[in-house]
């Protein structure tokens, strides 16, 4: 349930009144936000000024999955919401007043000034990935949008923070990398040359059999055009003819045609060319995938 812009002004109260001028901040923003006749103020015992800026009161609700936290330029915690304590594991009694370096690990310390800094000249810091230090002392992957808050004269005087808890995308980007090496070290393994491209023909990757074959190294996003192709009477394949270009231009697998291919030392090594269009759901061809084996003869130039 959203709660009532008076409940918004409650909730951000947060350190105990130690000037006139907050106080009379603080009047400014009970009136803006709650009706005539209705009090935002606190019990006694929880006396607290508010965070003085309209604009950071609407996110800065309980129910958000977000860690939502409210600062000043000082780094203090002015405001602590339910995600925060779910995240960091802080509950708001403990956090707010506290120097916001209560969730930042020692090797990440020198960020918040740097953050601070970007915040005072008015910089939106949006989606900062970094590293946090949870209450039980353990780390959490997080990604930072913190945004500048401004009072009714559009001076900054603080910071709204989200925190999003990122660890699974993190842990999931790392199984992605390792899985693409162990892919990559058996493509590697084959004892042929592979090579893919996109829809014009630019290499969009290769193994070590497709180097190896090569007249001059292969590079990712050039043509394929480092491969020199001879029908076995020893007449050049022109690359509009090749077996690549062919299943690209006309959508259709290129099987079984017998071709020498020229290496960097001049020699001729024929080869059995495999060249797949592949297709998307439209029916448009995006791209190739390209097999040679060898043949157990060769030639010389």
């Amino acid at each position: 349930m959203t709660p009532s812009r008076c409940a918004i002004a409650s909730m951000v109260m947060s350190r105990p009144v130690i000037s006139a001028s907050r106080v009379a901040c603080a009047s400014r923003i009970k009136a803006a936000i709650c009706p005539s006749g209705v009090s935002a103020t606190p019990p006694p015992t929880t006396n607290r000024i508010p965070f003085p800026a309209r604009r950071s009161l609407a996110p800065i609700v309980n129910s958000s999955h977000d860690a939502i936290i409210s600062k000043g330029l000082n780094g203090i915690i002015l405001s602590w919401n339910g995600g925060a304590e779910r995240l960091f594991g802080y509950p708001a009694s403990e956090a707010i007043g506290k120097f916001i370096g209560i969730i930042i690990p020692p090797d990440r310390l020198s960020e918040e000034p740097q953050i601070l800094a970007r915040i005072r000249s008015g910089e939106l810091v949006d989606h900062f990935d970094t590293v946090r230090r949870r209450k039980d002392g353990s780390m959490v992957q997080i990604s930072l949008t913190v945004s500048p808050v401004r009072d009714e004269n559009d001076a900054i005087i603080g910071a709204s923070k989200i925190a999003r808890d990122i660890s699974e995308r993190k842990a999931m980007e790392i199984r992605l990398r390792e899985s693409e090496l162990r892919i990559r070290s058996l493509l590697d393994a084959i004892p042929a040359a592979l090579f893919t491209t996109d829809e014009r023909g630019n290499i969009s990757y290769f193994n070590q059999g497709a180097m190896d074959y090569a007249y001059v190294p292969p590079k990712i996003g050039a043509t394929w055009q480092n491969y020199k192709l001879y029908r076995p009477d020893g007449s050049a394949i022109s690359l509009e003819h090749s077996p690549t270009e062919l299943a690209l231009k006309e959508g259709r697998s290129i099987r079984n045609q017998e071709v020498l291919i020229e290496k960097a030392d001049g020699t001729r090594v024929p080869i059995i060319p495999y060249a797949t269009p592949v297709i998307d759901a439209e029916g448009e061809v995006f791209g190739s995938i390209n097999i040679a084996g060898g043949c157990q003869r060769a030639q010389t130039s």
